[in-house]
């Protein structure tokens, strides 16, 4: 069950992301996608992208920016062997599957998860650097899949794994757990609440005295 923080309370965190959530017609993002920008709704999620840019020799990379939770009704895929920066505090949730196979990272003068932070959740998997060429990568999230989660090729990545299976492949990926990120969570992102479990170990009843 999810608790929201307005106090509505949801069966399942799914059901949540299908009626809460503001749903975009995106299915790849890119450092080459072109600029897009949807948002706010009635409940302030919005999310926009500004693709890389290059002027007199400097490039910008591809900043994207998440505020509360985004729906992807498909498949998703994050980054093709490119850079792409982030800001804000939001979670994205595929009804299907993430692909991330780019370097995704903060925005300059952001910090993870303390002034930025992004969730990735994965109905079905999130399968990091499986394609191509995607090595030497460098992400910070939080990733949930109720899949599997593959995580391919050699790469640095700050955060956390949540999943029902790992493949960490052959190739010695390194995940960094970030201490704070319990206290940062990206919003509605599975676990982003304190959960108290309350168990009996022994008791005794007392005769009532007047």
């Amino acid at each position: 069950p999810y608790a929201a923080p307005d106090g509505s309370n949801w069966s399942t965190y799914e059901e949540f992301y299908n009626s809460q959530t503001l749903t975009v017609p995106v299915a790849t993002i890119t450092s080459g996608t072109a600029a897009f920008s949807y948002g706010p709704d009635a409940n302030g999620n919005r999310i926009s992208f500004t693709p890389e840019k290059t002027t007199g020799g400097v490039t910008t990379p591809a900043t994207l920016h998440v505020e509360g939770v985004i729906k992807f009704a498909g498949d998703l895929q994050i980054g093709s062997k490119d850079t792409i920066r982030y800001t804000g505090n939001g979670t994205m949730y595929s009804a299907g599957t993430i692909r991330v196979d780019g370097n995704f990272l903060p925005a300059p003068g952001q910090t993870f998860p303390t002034t930025a932070r992004v969730g990735l959740v994965a109905r079905q998997d999130l399968k990091l650097a499986t394609g191509n060429g995607s090595s030497q990568l460098k992400m910070a999230g939080a990733f949930y899949a109720l899949g599997a989660i593959v995580s391919r090729k050699q790469k640095q990545i700050a955060g956390t794994f949540v999943g029902s299976y790992f493949d960490m492949g052959t190739n010695v990926p390194n995940i960094y757990q970030v201490p704070s990120l319990v206290y940062n969570m990206p919003p509605a992102m599975p676990g982003d609440q304190n959960i108290f479990a309350l168990r009996t170990r022994s008791w005794r009843e007392r005769a009532v005295t007047n």
